[in-house]
C-alpha cells in the first residue's frame, strides 16, 4: 500500500516549485502514498545570498502552493544554496514504481 506517487503528481510538484520566481530548482524529490495520506519531500535550491528570513518566506510560499495542490500531504522541504555540489539521492536511487 505504501508507494511512490504517480509520475503526473511528481511532475506537478516539480512544476509548482519551479513556478516560484525565487526557486532555482529542486532535487531529491521523494514521495509516498500511504493510502490515507501522502508524503512529499524535496531539496529546494535557492540563491545563496538570501537571508535566512527571506529563504524561510520563500519556502513557506512554495510549501503553501504544494499543500494547496495536495491537501492530504505532509510536506518537508530542505533548503540548499543553488549550485551546491553535494551527494544527491537522485544520482543513486530511482523512484520505485508499483
Amino acid at each position: 500500500m505504501d508507494r511512490e506517487l504517480p509520475d503526473v503528481d511528481r511532475t506537478r510538484v516539480a512544476d509548482l516549485v519551479n513556478a516560484h520566481p525565487a526557486s532555482r530548482g529542486l532535487h531529491d524529490l521523494r514521495t509516498r502514498s500511504t493510502g490515507v495520506g501522502q508524503h512529499i519531500e524535496f531539496h529546494l535550491e535557492l540563491d545563496s545570498h538570501l537571508s535566512l528570513a527571506e529563504a524561510h518566506d520563500i519556502t513557506d510560499e512554495i510549501e503553501s502552493s504544494v499543500r494547496a495542490a495536495f491537501p492530504n500531504a505532509d510536506v518537508t522541504i530542505h533548503q540548499e544554496p543553488a549550485g551546491l555540489d553535494d551527494e544527491r539521492l537522485d544520482h543513486r536511487l530511482r523512484p520505485r514504481r508499483h
